[in-house]
């Protein structure tokens, strides 16, 4: 028997047809929640999901996609909760939000949510958290290898350490893209910062990269790239968890000073400066972040390469299981630095206002305090 069903409020809500294959879809909601329960054609469609067919208008499309990255969003959430053993009391679920009509859900609902931009202007975005699946370590490597090669000869900084100027956006966007970081490690979202960048560019913003390798002097494992490019790997011990390689105080940048790679002494002046006011800062350097605000300049991101040694990777407990061999593939971390950009664009997320403040934080002690040197450095 085949029907055509037909109804306004009973059809959309509650209501299970089983066999749908074809749905005409005009019935609106502002809301999330609302929309997603609207959508009759989800559900399993085993044998016939291919004849499946949902016929609606371009903008009810544009809000389901919408929901449907949302969704997305909130899943990872969820998994990067639950691989820090924490609860949503103690972790900060967020949920993009829509930059035109839709609500998360009804604004009573929501009285302990804040929105939040997030921006990465200005900001310090640190792969602190990498994989430790051999498959992956490995493409990361390759992946590294062959962007670095095409990048030509290198200018020698600081006695040891390797720089490129100048390099197009479009090879570190294409690096990014064949780079794998943690699904855990929401916080370095390379689609996002890759779309963030394009956005950027098309402004005349973030077009001249500058890149380095950075090289641990009397290393005993070393990552080559060519003849004449070989670093030395840092050791970067990991917190414990064998699930991925979270490393101590969730920073792979060592010495803040890395930040000021690419600058002379005549670019860090202006941050120098605004440094000697603030009475707290004791360094004999400017502060990274009005470095990032007021040096570099909107054009020169820095793009920092981190050859880490797979030993740091094995938790340090007698009783874990050793993952890592001397023998293993070097781990590849970076970090990305963007100067303060003189544009707005932003993505917007909703977040639970307890922990708003926490949100941030540990970006915001690694500004104040250099806290990650390691024993050996």
């Amino acid at each position: 028997m085949s029907v055509i069903a037909i109804g306004g409020d009973k059809l959309s809500r509650g209501l299970t047809l089983e066999g749908l294959s074809v749905s005409y879809f005009l019935r609106a909601s502002k809301m999330y929640d609302t929309l997603m329960q609207m959508g009759r054609w989800f559900g399993y469609r085993p044998g016939y999901v291919d004849l499946c067919r949902l016929f609606t208008s371009s903008e009810l499309n544009e809000w389901f996609r919408h929901i449907t990255m949302a969704s997305e969003d909130l899943r990872e959430e969820f998994d990067a909760m639950w691989n820090a053993k924490a609860t949503p009391e103690k972790y900060a679920l967020k949920v993009r939000t829509h930059p035109g009509q839709l609500q998360i859900t009804a604004i009573t609902k929501m009285r302990n949510v804040d929105r939040i931009q997030v921006s990465w202007s200005g900001r310090l975005v640190e792969t602190y958290q990498l994989p430790t699946d051999k498959g992956v370590i490995n493409k990361n490597l390759v992946a590294t290898q062959d962007f670095l090669s095409k990048l030509g000869i290198p200018l020698i900084k600081d006695s040891n350490n390797y720089l490129w100027l100048k390099v197009s956006p479009i090879d570190v966007l294409k690096f990014f893209s064949e780079f794998t970081v943690p699904p855990q490690l929401t916080k370095v979202d390379l689609t996002l910062i890759s779309n963030f960048i394009r956005k950027l560019n098309q402004d005349g913003e973030l077009g001249a990269w500058s890149v380095a390798l950075m090289n641990k002097a009397n290393a005993s494992k070393h990552f080559t790239v060519s003849n004449k490019v070989s670093a030395g790997c840092f050791i970067r011990n990991t917190a414990g968890d064998t699930e991925t390689y979270i490393i101590k105080k969730n920073h792979i940048v060592g010495k803040q000073t890395d930040e000021f790679i690419d600058l002379d002494n005549a670019d860090l002046s202006d941050a120098w400066l605004a440094s000697k006011q603030d009475k707290d800062w004791k360094k004999n350097y400017p502060k990274p972040k009005l470095v990032r605000e007021l040096s570099r300049d909107v054009n020169n991101p820095l793009l920092i390469i981190y050859p880490l040694d797979p030993l740091g990777a094995n938790p340090k407990d007698e009783n874990s299981i050793t993952i890592f061999q001397e023998n293993d593939d070097v781990i590849i971390g970076f970090a990305i630095v963007f100067p303060k950009s003189n544009t707005q664009h932003t993505v917007e997320f909703a977040i639970n206002t307890s922990l708003a403040n926490e949100y941030y934080q540990s970006e915001i002690d690694f500004d104040d305090n250099n806290d990650n040197l390691e024993d050996n450095e």
